[in-house]
Formats: C-alpha cells, sequence, structure tokens
C-alpha cells in the first residue's frame, strides 16, 4: 500500500461519490490492475489501490521498493510521453524478473495530463486474460481450422487410445466418420513389431512439444487394406492430460513410384531377370550377415557373336530371351538368375546343399543350356562355357564374381560347353595376376619398362628401320617379354595407357638414331590399346610424334590385321590423315586374320608383314613356300612393302631373297637389343 501522507492522491484518480469509488476499486481489484500518477515535476510517483505488491512480484516489499521498482521499469514509457503528443496514449509491455529470476509480464497503458505536467496510467498483468484470452481464442480457432482442412492426416491418441482424427485421416483410415475411429485403440491399426517401436518412440517425449523423428509406418485401414505412412508424433496435452499428436502423410503412391524405378534400375529390360546392379545388391546383401554356403555360376553362351551376325540382332534377342527362360526354369528354387550383359548368365545360391553342391550345380547349368533352340524358321545349336566358385574365408563378393568369371574363361579356353571350377589352384593364379596388373600399373607410372630394338633390313642388308619390343626387367621375375605383359594390361585395361608409354618412349629414343647415306632409320611401334577407331587417335599420336621431335616419316605404326576387320569409317579417317602427314602403317602378322583381297585394297596400309608361321618352314614345305610366294606377289600388286618375320637361318633369307621380298627381320639379322647395344649395332653397320 502507498504510505499514509498519499492516502489523499486517491481521490485525483476518481470523482463521485463513495460507492463511485468503491465500484471502481471492485473492477480493478477484480481484473489485477493498478492506478498510478507520475508528475514530472519533482519526479512524483504515486499509485491507489492495492495488489502492486502482487503485481510487481513483491509481495513482502515496502512502498520505496515499490516506488523504485515502478519507476524503474516505467522509465521507457516516461521518456516516450516527454516528446509525445499530448493527445497520443501511451502503452508498453515489460518483461521483468523477481527475485528468483522468474520472468514476469507487466502491460502498461498512459495517458497525459497537461503537456508535459503528468502521466496517469493503469498496470495491468501481461497473462493471459481479457484481449489476451480473445486472441488466443482466436488462434486457437485458426489453429483447428488449419487441423480441420488439412490434406495430411492428422489424430490425437492418449492413454493407448484415439481421442481425435481430423477429415483427412478419416479419409486416410478408409473410414465413413470419425465415429468409426473415436475411442478404439491405436493396436486396431498399427501391428507388431511396428506397435512396438511407436510405443518406445512416444515414451522418449518427455516433455509437451517434444517430437519424435519421421518414422514410416504402415496402418491396417478400416475397409481390411493398409496404407504406408510417414508419421512425427508430437508431445501435446489433452483435456490437461499428456497426449500425442500424429502427423501422418501417406506415402503409398510415392514407395510404389520408387520400387517401380527401383525394379526398372535393377532388371534387365530384354529378359526381364536381374541385371549387374540387382545382382550386385543381392550379393552384398548376401555376403553381410551370416556366413551362408554361397556359389555362383557364370554362363557365357559360345559363339554368340557369330550367330548375333549371321541371323541378325533380333534373332541374337529372342535367343536371349529363350534361354532367360529356359535356363530359370532349369536352376532349383534356391537360385537366382541374373543377366550381366550381352551374352553372359549368372546364377546365384546361398545354400549349395540344397542343389547338390557347386559342382552339379554347374553341371546341371551346363547340360539345361545345351539345347537347340528355334529362331523363326530355323534351329540354333547352343551351348555355353560354365565357370564355378564358392564364398569362403574372408573373400568379398567381388572376388567370388572375379573367381567365377575366370573359372568360365578357363572353360572357354578347353572349348565349347566346358565347365570349370575356381580351385585353389586357379585362384592363386589369378591373385598372382591381379597383382602383376597392379605392378604393371605402378611400373608405367615410374617408367620401370624398357624397350628393346630389333633390325629390319633390306635386302642389301642396310638397316632401314627396327621394331621397338617390349621388355618389363621385373624386380621378381626377371625380364618379361611382351606375351606376359599384354596378358597383365588387357585384364588390368592397361593397353591404352601401355601404348602411349611405348609411343612415347620410342620417339623419343629413336629421335636420337644416326643416318646411314643422310637417311635415319625409321622406328616401328606395336600397337594393341590405341587403335585408329579411338575417338583420340589421331591427337594422341600427333602430340606424341610432335613432341618427340621426330619427322612423321621415320614413323611406322604397327597393327595385327584381326584389329581393321570392319574398320569403321571414322578409322579409315584416321588413319588417312596421319598418312597424309607421313606416317606409316603396317598389317603385322599378315596372312592369319581375314582380310579380304577387296577390303585391303582400301586400307592406307603402307606394309605387310608375313607372318613368322609361314617362314619357318618356307624352305621345306611347299604349302607355306605356295602362301608366301602368293602373300609377296600381291603385297607388290597393291604397291605395298612386304617385310618377312621370324628369319631364323641363312635357307629361310635365301628362300624369301628368291621370292622378292623387300625387307628381313629375325634372330638371323639380329637380336632385340637395349637401345645402347643397338646403337652400337647401327654405327658398326652403318
Amino acid at each position: 500500500m502507498p504510505p499514509e501522507d498519499e492516502g489523499d492522491d486517491r481521490g485525483a484518480f476518481a470523482s463521485g461519490s463513495q460507492m463511485d469509488r468503491a465500484m471502481l476499486d471492485l473492477t480493478l481489484a477484480v481484473h489485477g490492475a493498478v492506478l498510478w500518477r507520475y508528475r514530472f515535476a519533482g519526479d512524483e510517483l504515486t499509485w491507489s489501490t492495492a495488489g502492486l505488491e502482487r503485481l510487481l512480484a513483491m509481495p513482502n516489499a515496502g512502498a520505496e521498493e515499490l516506488r523504485a521498482r515502478l519507476r524503474e521499469l516505467l522509465e521507457p514509457l516516461i521518456v516516450s510521453a516527454s516528446v509525445a503528443p499530448v493527445w497520443q496514449d501511451l502503452e508498453l509491455e515489460l518483461p521483468f524478473e523477481d527475485a528468483d529470476g522468474v520472468t514476469h509480464w507487466l502491460r502498461v497503458r498512459a495517458r497525459q495530463e497537461g503537456h508535459p505536467s503528468a502521466l496517469v496510467g493503469i498496470a495491468t498483468d501481461a497473462r493471459p486474460g481479457g484481449e489476451d484470452a480473445r486472441q488466443l481464442a482466436i488462434l486457437a480457432d485458426r489453429y483447428r481450422l488449419l487441423v480441420e482442412l488439412s490434406p495430411d492426416a492428422i489424430c490425437v491418441h492418449q492413454d493407448g487410445l484415439l481421442t481425435y482424427v481430423n477429415p483427412a485421416a478419416v479419409r486416410l483410415m478408409r473410414a465413413e466418420s470419425d465415429e468409426q475411429l473415436l475411442g478404439r485403440p491405436i493396436s486396431d491399426f498399427v501391428a507388431e513389431p511396428a506397435l512396438r517401436d511407436l510405443r518406445k518412440r512416444v515414451a522418449s517425449l518427455t516433455e509437451p512439444g517434444m517430437a519424435s523423428e519421421p518414422t514410416e509406418v504402415r496402418l491396417t485401414c478400416v475397409d481390411g487394406d493398409s496404407v504406408l505412412i510417414e508419421s512425427v508424433s508430437v508431445r501435446t496435452t489433452w483435456d490437461d492430460s499428456a497426449a500425442y499428436q500424429v502427423l501422418m502423410h501417406d506415402i503409398t503412391a510415392q514407395r510404389r513410384a520408387e520400387q517401380a524405378l527401383h525394379e526398372q534400375a535393377t532388371h534387365d529390360e530384354l529378359t526381364g531377370l536381374l541385371n549387374r546392379r540387382g545382382m550386385n545388391e543381392i550379393l552384398a546383401w548376401l555376403t553381410s550377415g551370416e556366413p551362408r554356403q554361397l556359389g555362383l555360376v557364370f554362363c557365357d553362351i559360345d559363339n554368340f557373336k557369330r550367330i548375333n551376325d549371321s541371323l541378325g540382332h533380333e534373332a541374337g534377342d529372342e535367343l536371349l530371351v529363350a534361354l532367360a527362360r529356359q535356363l530359370t526354369a532349369a536352376v532349383p528354387p534356391e537360385c537366382t538368375v541374373a543377366r550381366l550383359s550381352g551374352d553372359e548368365f549368372l546364377v546365384i545360391t546361398a545354400d549349395l546343399d540344397a542343389v547338390g553342391g557347386l559342382q552339379a550345380l554347374t553341371q546341371q547349368i551346363s547340360e539345361a543350356l545345351r539345347t537347340m533352340v528355334p529362331i523363326g524358321d530355323q534351329l540354333v545349336n547352343v551351348s555355353v562355357s560354365t565357370g564355378g566358385a564358392l564364398l569362403t574365408g574372408s573373400m568379398s563378393s567381388q572376388d567370388l564374381l572375379r573367381y567365377a568369371d575366370v573359372a568360365m574363361f578357363h572353360a572357354k579356353s578347353r572349348g565349347p560347353g566346358r565347365i570349370s571350377l575356381a580351385d585353389r589352384e586357379l585362384i592363386t593364379a589369378t591373385e598372382s595376376q591381379l597383382h602383376l596388373e597392379g605392378e604393371l600399373r605402378q611400373a608405367i607410372r615410374t617408367d620401370a619398362l624398357t624397350l628393346h630394338y630389333q633390325p629390319v633390313v633390306d635386302r642389301d642388308g642396310t638397316i632401314v628401320a627396327a621394331e621397338a619390343l617390349l621388355r618389363w626387367p621385373h624386380p621378381g621375375r626377371g625380364l618379361l617379354t611382351p606375351g606376359v605383359i599384354l596378358a597383365a594390361a588387357e585384364q588390368g585395361d592397361l593397353t591404352g595407357e601401355l601404348d602411349q608409354w611405348v609411343l612415347r618412349t620410342a620417339l623419343a629414343e629413336a629421335a636420337g638414331w644416326p643416318a646411314i647415306q643422310g637417311t635415319a632409320p625409321t622406328v616401328s611401334i606395336n600397337l594393341s590399346g590405341l587403335l585408329p577407331g579411338d575417338p583420340d587417335f589421331v591427337g594422341t599420336v600427333t602430340e606424341l610424334i610432335t613432341n618427340s621431335g621426330l619427322p612423321f616419316d621415320r614413323v611406322v605404326l604397327e597393327v595385327v590385321e584381326t584389329a581393321l576387320v570392319d574398320l569403321s569409317p571414322q578409322a579409315h579417317n584416321a588413319m588417312t590423315e596421319l598418312a597424309d602427314r607421313g606416317v606409316r602403317f603396317a598389317l603385322d602378322d599378315f596372312g592369319t586374320g581375314y582380310s579380304t583381297l577387296a577390303r585391303l585394297r582400301n586400307l592406307p596400309v603402307h606394309i605387310l608383314k608375313l607372318d613368322r608361321t609361314f617362314v619357318t618352314a618356307i624352305d621345306s614345305d611347299p604349302v607355306d613356300h605356295a602362301i608366301a610366294r602368293a602373300i609377296v606377289t600381291m603385297t607388290h600388286a597393291m604397291d605395298r612393302t612386304c617385310v618377312a618375320e621370324g628369319v631364323e637361318t641363312p635357307e629361310q633369307l635365301h628362300t624369301l631373297q628368291g621370292l622378292n621380298v623387300d625387307r628381313f627381320q629375325g634372330h638371323l639379322i639380329a637380336h632385340p637389343q637395349p637401345v645402347a647395344a643397338f646403337h652400337d649395332y647401327f654405327l658398326a653397320r652403318r
């Protein structure tokens, strides 16, 4: 209460009878309000009615403490009033803390008396009530409307029973009205184990407003159908007791669409079988859990390219579909069939005992696909090469696939329709090959390879060229030859990178060779991975030759005959472009491929190298002699140069000279030599 000497100030707040004043005090008390007056002159603050102690949360404070606290809270409003128009009402909501640190809110309204003589105002608690209550009611109505009109389903459950559902929830649950849902236990709509997980989630929401992470749940609808929803549970209050509001979004169609896309991404469009991606998913799943008797059988159709080329691609597709059906029908139910690519199929089983073991399964598949398949109006005889592998130890799914693939290739190397299993010997050889691939990759990048050069001489013995032959001084295996190196490069997809290393090194070393009678020898370089059909062929070769400083006309690129079968227009143009700059192309191992005279005549090839198989017995075998004579005659008729490879005896050389072969290469002339030795040999012969 204000001090005694301020009691007379009460009259300043109201006029009229004692009854009017009593009614005013009663009204103010009911609404928890306190009237106050501030006089600018003298900084004088007084108030009327009881209740300021409660309003300021200072129940035991004296008048001076109350005055000081009220004056402190009114300070912003007093400053504003000193500059505001006399007619302007002032209003302010002020937060403040009590002695215990609890935050309260005070609402103050004031009007000036004179300007700036005094302020008269009323202070009330800013907790909900009056206008606040009306605003809260408005907000509640708006929230209720939003919930009712929400396209997402919303429900409230309390003590395991549904206490509220919005119209969207009624539609989601296929109910005719909310009466079919309200009061029913949530266990009617959520089955185990999802119900157990739901109870665990809501039990973790210990405070109002806490929300769970979005969770997928399958609900059973009133009509017995089910829907998949994504739900979020929020701890709330319902009739003054804890409850849980659940926001539900139907994702059934979304998941169905995702499943369709996944099905499309993991299945082969032609046969409907699992594709490589789907097979990898299955393998990853099978190898991630408990140990299983996991086995793979890899199948490759024998001579499929010949069938495809002779009958057409549509017939080839028809054959693949027929074999996919036959394979699916033939394997035990414990097996899954996939088509990896082209003519390759894979059979997976996680229970080898149930299918009789790996050997029996591999044999069964081989026999099932050794068949006659009607394609169009003819029967096609089909067989497959089959390889099997068993998951053991710490082997990964990709290891298993690779070993089955290796076993299949081993079977194919023995002839059509064969089977092979990846035993310890084959796996060890494969791992050794993989290790060699890694070492080769490192050797290319660290220049740990080397080149030897074998001279090529003309009819009078002059060195006109040298063929660059790859060698690898392997730290553990000794000096490795091209046969071993190229096999590792092909398995490791390193042939292109290897060709570029050979080109770069051979061109640089040949640039230092001296001339004989003003002409330096050319360098011949074999290509196996970097071929005319590659998009970057011309650019790569041109850049390497230019950087070496070697003239283009001192470069011969050797390509095996089989690489030029079905030469595309792009590859033909690439060879022609380089030939126009001076590069010459040699057809290596000629006579062992499938070149026709018509195709050969149109190739931009300048040199034909007679394969050593026709040279070995040329002096004693009439057939080899006749073939060699025909090749030499044809070569000269097309104005090409003929080089004989593998010349090892004087008799062979004499016979080849008699056939008018232009150039000779072989051990009789000189063995392949390191670059320094070749340089010395060349100088000695100059």
